[in-house]
Formats: structure tokens, sequence, C-alpha cells
């Protein structure tokens, strides 16, 4: 990802598949209410669904969403992302802990994070088979996390900077991550080294608060709502 524009269409296109996707949503049973589920959810390597809350509270289905169970894990404490390897393991992180489950999202273990600072996103990048967390304290001070043995181990990478929000990758060997000072960086590496994107002139947004990849390309948000896209696919 060596240059990225700005793009006002993209927000178009979003809500209109949005609109005609979602018009008809359908609640379905499990627990409800106030941070009780959310904001994040994945599909296991076998299709089941699973998904955590800020209250610390997570919840699976294996019927496609219909019907959802509480799952049994350590503490209680809030998540803020979780993501699949694709073989079956769940990784979920939130306030400086990290949650390992190898049965659809059931039970779960808490793994050794060496660090408490606050963990805000994670992804898997499949090309180096490595599990790469980002993250920040509330005084700005950065923080990156990587496993290569599934989320049991993990290393600390000593990064300057500012606070890590958000993590995406295309699963082809490409991390982009972005955050507080308008930071965009990507990784080629599996997360081990990264480097500066070129972005859009200045403007007055404090930061990117989330990158996803659409199969053709990064797109990225700030807090303004302004959006942006990659122009080289990476």
């Amino acid at each position: 990802m060596r240059r990225l524009v700005l793009s006002i269409s993209g927000l178009v296109l979003a809500m209109t598949v949005f609109t005609a996707i979602f018009a008809a949503p359908v609640r379905n049973n499990g627990p409800h209410g106030p941070d009780k589920v959310g904001p994040k959810i994945a599909v296991t390597a076998h299709a089941d669904l699973v998904a955590a809350g800020a209250s610390g509270i997570i919840v699976f289905s294996h019927d496609g969403g219909i019907n959802w169970s509480q799952a049994k894990k350590g503490p209680s404490f809030g998540f803020f992302d979780l993501t699949d390897n694709g073989r079956g393991v769940l990784v979920d992180v939130g306030g400086g802990a990290i949650y390992r489950s190898v049965n659809a999202g059931n039970s779960w273990n808490k793994m050794v994070s060496t660090t408490s600072t606050d963990l805000w996103s994670i992804k898997y990048d499949a090309p180096t088979k490595k599990f790469v967390i980002v993250g920040g304290d509330h005084s700005g001070k950065p923080l990156l996390l990587y496993s290569t043995d599934n989320g049991i181990h993990w290393t600390k990478i000593e990064e300057d900077g500012y606070q890590r929000l958000t993590l995406a990758t295309d699963k082809k060997g490409h991390l982009v991550m972005g955050g507080v000072g308008r930071l965009l960086k990507y990784s080629t590496a599996g997360g081990n080294t990264w480097n500066n994107a070129t972005s859009p002139p200045p403007y007055h947004a404090e930061s990117i608060r989330d990158i996803i990849y659409d199969g053709l390309r990064f797109l990225a948000v700030d807090d303004k709502g302004l959006f942006f896209h990659s122009t080289d696919g990476v």
C-alpha cells in the first residue's frame, strides 16, 4: 500500500449494499441488552459463528446464527476483536488479555499476553501463519504482538509512534494498520517490520478508525467520516 486517495463514492456504495442486504433484520435467540454481545463476530473454519462484546460475554451459534449459546471462559473483561486461522483456532483480545478457543468458541483458555496494554485489533496472516495484534494505552504508547504457534505464545515488537487502533489483511501477505495521528502502515513480513504508507494531504482527523480489504483493495475510514482506498491493491 504505497498511495491512498480520498473516496466519497465508497460511502454511497457501502450504504446501498447495506440497505439491500439488511432491509428486514430478524432478531434471533441469544443474550440481549447493551454491550451483551458485539461489536465483533467471526466465522470459524466449520461455518460456526462466534460473537464477543464489551461486557466480556462470548456467544456461539452452530445453526447459522438462529440460536446462540454463551461460551465458558475465565474472568470477564471487554473484548474488542476476535479472528480465526481458518483451521479451527479462534483468538479473542481485549483489555490486555488474550483468550484462545479450539472448539468453535464453546470454551476459552487465557493465554500469557506479556502486556497489560489495551489490545484493539487482531488478524491472522495466512502466508506467514501468524496471528498479529495491535494496541496501545491511553497515553498513546503503541503495541504490536505476534504469535507463530496458533496463539499459544506471543512476542512483543517494540514500535515508536502512535497508538494502533485497527488492523486488516488481504490474506495474501499484506497487513495494514491504522491509528491515532492518522497512522497508516503496511507490512509484508507478517508484522515483524512495518513501512509508512503514503497518505492523502493533511486534514483535521485525529485517527484512522477502521480498515478492511474488499477483495481488490484496502479501504479505511477516519474519525471525521472520510473514506480512503489504496490505489495499488496493497
